[in-house]
């Protein structure tokens, strides 16, 4: 009787440990673990099922914490190797997870979103000054907008190849690319777990029209933005925002540096507080996973207001639904948010039309 309990005992603690792990979902038949937010919300919204509240992916990048410089936690760590599917968005950004890929997840399938079909690719600009370069101002409006896209994705179709492990890693911020990767999300998920690919279809085909939904909605206050009496003029920290550009047309005047782990030098400073002037440069915009200091001083010295932005959604999303779409359509309606926050602070009235809340929420 005594060796029952124990065992039984025993039992209900590894259970319990079990259930207490973060980071990996605690799904009988499929575990899964995702790199960042905004993937973690997409994979979300494909596994959503009311019937298993616990069949959803576990986080590794906890919020508030940057790619660019993370070590795993040992606890992280023992989650990652429990996990069946690992999605990330590939080495370029969560070049952390390379080795604990290969040494705690070797028997894990193991997507890198990067690499999926379809995606629109764009190079990491070299150039802090990004005045040069044409960002297709009205593309993704409209039927002209989706040939300005369609044009630009084949006009990419080599740098995709070339870029898709040294590109710009942001490319969820084009949502053109978020619906591509539910789409490979749904795919993969339906791979590993046959039983229930008729749920990730589905949920698969739900979350694209929600994404285009909000797309069209928030479209409509990009042309506002665009089209407003005076143009909202800001620097990002680094440069993390291309794809949101590209897509809505509303283009920064570069980055204070092009690598949020190295500081600008003493010349580079000298160069962006004469183009800060020359371009009459009103905000800048900092992200909360970075260190914003130098930018906070900039901005200070050039009588700047700061702003923060937050392309990964740590400060908006994390937590905050059920369905993980609605959370990234809530991080879209961030930088919105950011955006609109500039032009009043300089101009004392909203670039929408409106001081209500964004449009974006369902």
């Amino acid at each position: 009787m005594r060796a029952i309990v124990m065992a039984a005992t025993a039992l209900i603690a590894g259970q319990v440990l079990l259930a207490s792990t973060p980071g990996v979902a605690q799904d009988a038949r499929l575990r899964v673990s995702a790199s960042i937010l905004p993937v973690h919300d997409l994979v979300r919204a494909v596994m959503h099922d009311p019937a298993r509240p616990d069949a959803v992916p576990g986080l590794i990048l906890p919020a508030g914490a940057s790619p660019h410089s993370y070590a795993l936690k040992p606890s992280e760590a023992r989650a990652l190797s429990e996990a069946a599917v690992v999605f990330r968005i590939g080495p370029d950004l969560e070049a952390f997870l390379d080795r604990p890929l290969a040494n705690l997840a070797s028997d894990a399938i193991k997507v890198d979103l990067v690499e999926t079909p379809g995606l629109i690719h764009l190079p990491i600009r070299d150039d802090a000054d990004f005045e040069r370069h044409d960002h297709g101002k009205h593309e993704g409006h409209g039927d002209e907008g989706k040939e300005h896209a369609e044009h630009d994705h084949d006009k990419h179709d080599h740098e995709a190849e070339n870029h898709a492990e040294h590109g710009d890693p942001h490319i969820w911020l084009h949502p053109a690319n978020a619906i591509a990767m539910v789409g490979e999300i749904a795919r993969t998920l339906s791979e590993a777990d046959p039983d229930r690919a008729p749920l990730y279809r589905a949920n698969a085909q739900r979350t694209v029209a929600s994404l285009k939904a909000a797309m069209t909605r928030l479209e409509a206050d990009w042309q506002m933005l665009l089209s407003a009496p005076e143009p909202v003029t800001f620097v990002v920290f680094h440069d993390s925002l291309q794809y949101f550009e590209r897509w809505s047309g509303v283009a920064s005047s570069g980055s204070i540096t092009l690598n949020p782990e190295v500081p600008p030098g003493a010349r580079h400073m000298q160069e962006l507080r004469q183009r800060l002037s020359a371009q009459n440069v009103r905000c800048v915009f900092v992200e909360p996973q970075l260190d914003g200091r130098i930018a906070r001083q900039i901005a200070e010295d050039a009588g700047l207001s700061v702003h923060v932005v937050d392309p990964i959604g740590s400060a908006s999303i994390a937590g905050t639904a059920d369905h993980g779409a609605g959370s990234y359509i809530d991080l879209i309606g961030g930088i919105r948010d950011t955006l609109g926050d500039c032009y009043r602070k300089h101009t004392g009235r909203s670039p929408f039309g409106t001081d209500s809340q964004p449009t974006v929420k369902d």
